[in-house]
C-alpha cells in the first residue's frame, strides 16, 4: 500500500540520519551505482571504472551503461537489469554531494564522447571540443541509435 511504502521511505530516512545505515546500503539499485557500491550489470563496472576505463570505442560499442549512467523514471531502456529511477532515488543522489558530481561526470563524459564539452557547469552551458567534427562523423546520422542515448541523457538530468 501507499502507506507501507511511505513508511519503509521514512523509516529509511531516520536510519541514514541516525547513521544506523549508510547510504550505500540504500535498496535502490541507482542509489548504490551512484554511491560507487554496486557495480552494473551485464558489465560488471562501478561507475567510476564508466568514468575512468570507458573508451569512446567502448562507449559506443556497449550497451548495458547508459541505462545506469543515465536512469529515467518511465522505463529501464534495453537494458533488463537496470532499475527505473525512483522519486526518492533522484532525491538522494540530488542531495549527496559525492553522488551528484558523479551525475556532472556522467554527463562530461557522454558531452566529450558527442564532441561536447560543459562550458559553464552554473547554466548548463555546452559547446563543441576541439575534435567535434571527428565525433559528431561517429553519429551524426539518421536512425543511429546514440540519438536515444541523448533524449535518455537529457531526460535523465531533469529528473535528478
Amino acid at each position: 500500500s501507499p502507506r507501507t511504502g511511505s513508511s519503509r521511505v521514512n523509516s529509511w530516512n531516520y536510519m541514514c540520519w541516525k547513521r544506523q545505515v549508510s547510504p550505500m546500503d540504500h535498496p535502490d539499485k541507482n542509489v548504490q551505482f551512484y554511491a560507487n557500491a554496486l557495480r552494473s550489470d551485464p558489465d560488471q563496472s562501478l561507475i567510476s571504472d564508466v568514468h575512468t576505463k570507458y573508451s569512446h570505442n567502448l562507449l559506443e560499442m556497449s550497451h548495458g551503461y547508459i541505462q545506469w549512467i543515465f536512469p529515467v523514471y518511465e522505463n529501464q531502456g534495453m537494458n533488463p537489469y537496470s532499475q527505473p529511477l525512483t522519486k526518492d532515488g533522484a532525491r538522494r543522489i540530488r542531495e549527496d554531494l559525492e553522488m551528484s558530481k558523479r551525475v556532472v561526470q556522467s554527463y562530461r563524459l557522454m558531452l566529450d564522447f558527442y564532441g561536447m564539452h560543459l562550458a559553464d557547469e552554473f547554466t548548463g552551458e555546452i559547446a563543441r571540443a576541439a575534435n567535434w567534427e571527428e565525433r559528431y562523423a561517429t553519429h551524426n546520422f539518421p536512425f543511429n541509435h546514440n540519438w536515444l542515448r541523448i533524449s535518455r541523457i537529457i531526460v535523465s538530468l531533469g529528473e535528478l
